[in-house]
């Protein structure tokens, strides 16, 4: 028996297989995405980058490191001396047109944690809404 759809998985993964998608898609699918998240107050000044590999879409924030000690060994290189890149959230697409994604957060120990089922936009509006899974 199949599960029904309804929006919220929390912790239940997908079931449908992911399509395969080609560069010409990619790139379209990255330029839709930036221009929903333009539309959005806090996710227009969180994300600064969005890259897509294989089926997920990557969104990436910058943050400013704040009195970094002097002498201290940082994991990532620092951007214009104070600013670290870090993941703010993946959408997995299971369809070309974004009908069928799932936004997942990354956890402390760097799992993938499924929050959301919708399409693209829903899952946007979901990581703008945030319900404490996304950071200020």
């Amino acid at each position: 028996m199949k599960k029904k759809n309804t929006g919220h998985v929390w912790g239940v993964a997908q079931t449908t297989a992911a399509t395969e998608f080609n560069a010409e898609t990619k790139a379209a699918i990255v330029r839709e995405a930036t221009e929903k998240i333009k539309g959005y107050e806090k996710l227009a000044k969180k994300v600064s980058r969005i890259i897509m590999r294989s089926n997920r879409l990557y969104l990436y924030e910058l943050y400013e490191m704040k009195d970094i000690p002097e002498g201290a060994h940082l994991i990532k290189p620092l951007i214009d001396g104070k600013y670290v890149e870090n993941i703010y959230g993946r959408i997995t697409l299971y369809d070309t047109e974004g009908r069928q994604c799932t936004l997942e957060c990354q956890r402390f120990n760097d799992q993938w944690m499924p929050l959301y089922n919708g399409t693209l936009s829903h899952c946007l509006n979901a990581m703008e809404i945030d319900n404490g899974w996304f950071w200020e």
